[in-house]
């Protein structure tokens, strides 16, 4: 995946020490959430690899628990997002689950043979199947129009509780 040769600086923006929690907060989060749409946009914008595929279940992984580290600075809205990021990851991982267990079954030679084979075109289908849900939630719910400037508002607003007074949004729609 080319996406995944970002610079250092993108995947690991600066921790500011002169800023408090909050600040660094409302500064890095946002971009990671934005970063993490526009890797989704370009992979759904095309035909994705399955290994593209799990490479962005991972950047969903690593945004989750970035998050995740700092819903103390959060209101509840905040978990309605890693929800919503679950359900993308469980879709991906569906995904990853069926390619293991054909390359599990490839490598131990349990795909020759009439059932082998079966139950590999089996898997393959259950495969394709679950790209095409995880393609439609991704275009559908989790990147409807404007839900990822609303989520880059609220985490650039609400860390730390100290909103900011040209900012409407309180919270951003839910999948």
């Amino acid at each position: 995946m080319t996406r995944r040769r970002q610079s250092e600086a993108a995947r690991h923006p600066e921790w500011s020490a002169t800023e408090s929690c909050a600040e660094n907060t409302r500064r890095v989060l946002p971009g990671l959430v934005a970063e993490y749409f526009a890797l989704g946009r370009a992979l759904c914008g095309g035909e994705p690899s399955l290994s593209d595929l799990h490479d962005f279940r991972l950047a969903g992984k690593r945004l989750r628990y970035s998050l995740e580290l700092f819903r103390d600075h959060y209101d509840p809205a905040l978990t309605e997002f890693l929800a919503d990021l679950r359900s993308v990851q469980r879709r991906l991982g569906a995904i990853s689950d069926c390619t293991a267990t054909v390359a599990l079954l490839e490598e131990e030679g349990l795909a020759n043979g009439n059932d082998g084979r079966r139950l590999i075109g089996f898997l393959m289908a259950r495969e394709r199947a679950h790209v095409a849900e995880f393609l439609g939630h991704w275009k559908t719910k989790f990147d409807s129009p404007g839900k990822a400037a609303a989520w880059a508002r609220y985490l650039r607003r609400d860390a730390g509780g100290s909103a900011e007074p040209d900012q409407v949004d309180r919270k951003p729609r839910s999948a």
